[in-house]
């Protein structure tokens, strides 16, 4: 047996008693930088139901190959809708606000989105992706890539718990047992964190000490933090002594 067939020989056997291992090089072209997304009242914090939130996505290219016609398109996990009048798919701005016409190594690359948390939303902490097109541009030839950026976090917190309070209340006029027909106003204030857009108020007087009326129902407006509002219940009968 001469050695080059043995060494053959050797090199068959070889591929058959080894395991094959499946080697799998990332062609990740996108590095996620940052990621922001405040609410329309100008926070970091979302809830259910909130809207036209602004989400902005920092990357920065790593790819060896000039790119063009870069479009990052946001896959968005159950709960979430893109906000009326916006698109689920962003072009590539650069830091000035500007679209990118071609995109080179070590670019900043930025996607911005609007989006809506559904009412019915859970809070918690959602994970959502980018499916990034684009075509490659390589010794004169064109070739379409598509890529996925993961590791955006947005996290749905629960409702804030309301904190109104009674600050302060009067007559008018100036009331005592017997009076007819006079106002009584309440001042409220929102002592807790949160803007409340709108409310339902349900007011029950005392019997011991109103005729009528007893129970007086009132909508007041938005209410932002320390904000304060009166509110008047006209025509009370206050019982004689």
């Amino acid at each position: 047996m001469n050695k080059a067939f043995t060494l053959l020989l050797a090199l068959i056997l070889l591929s058959i008693l080894t395991p094959l291992t499946s080697i799998v090089v990332s062609s990740q072209s996108f590095r996620l930088k940052s990621y922001s997304y405040k609410s329309s009242a100008n926070t970091n914090t979302i809830y259910p139901g909130s809207k036209n939130i602004e989400l902005v996505v920092e990357t920065k290219y790593v790819g060896l190959n000039t790119i063009q016609d870069v479009t990052g398109c946001l896959v968005m996990p159950k709960g979430f809708t893109v906000a009326r009048g916006h698109s689920s798919c962003s072009p590539a701005y650069d830091a000035n606000n500007t679209v990118y016409e071609a995109i080179v190594t070590g670019n900043v690359v930025i996607f911005k989105y609007y989006i809506n948390v559904l009412d019915n939303a859970t809070p918690g902490t959602y994970n959502f992706k980018i499916r990034i097109t684009y075509n490659v541009i390589e010794n004169g030839s064109i070739a379409s890539s598509t890529e996925y950026l993961s590791g955006i976090n947005v996290t749905v917190s629960p409702y804030p718990t309301i904190k109104l309070g009674v600050v302060d209340y009067y007559w008018s006029p100036d009331a005592y047992p017997g009076s007819a027909g006079v106002s009584l106003n309440i001042v409220l204030e929102n002592k807790g964190n949160a803007t409340i857009v709108n409310g339902h108020l349900k007011i029950t007087l005392p019997k011991k000490l109103v005729e009528r009326p007893l129970t007086v129902r009132q909508d007041i407006g938005t209410l932002n933090k320390n904000d304060r509002v009166t509110i008047t219940i006209n025509n009370i009968d206050i019982l004689p002594n």
